[in-house]
């Protein structure tokens, strides 16, 4: 697998069920989801989220790099976390 660098950095915090979050936590390399920049807006960027092998559970916040892949995703009408960037990354 070709190896994916960051666009940027975020603080992202994964809501818990009862917040309308995943139950089960996140498991694997990365997690492909649609990042919105407005909530209010209906598109959203395909992304991977760079987990890197580590455990991320509902209700927890990570420090973690975002790939972006494509400015359409599909939406599936309810939003399960948030992030907050920190960091660009810068490319040549």
């Amino acid at each position: 697998m070709p190896v994916m660098l960051p666009d940027f950095i975020a603080d992202i915090t994964l809501y818990p069920p009862d917040r309308g979050g995943r139950e089960p936590p996140i498991i694997g390399e990365w997690f492909g989801c649609p990042c919105k920049f407005d909530p209010r807006d209906f598109s959203a960027w395909d992304c991977r989220v760079l987990v890197e092998g580590e455990q991320f559970k509902p209700g927890e916040t990570k420090k973690l790099a975002i790939v972006l892949l494509t400015p359409e995703a599909l939406w599936e009408g309810r939003i399960i976390g948030e992030a907050k960037p920190i960091f660009r990354q810068i490319s040549n």
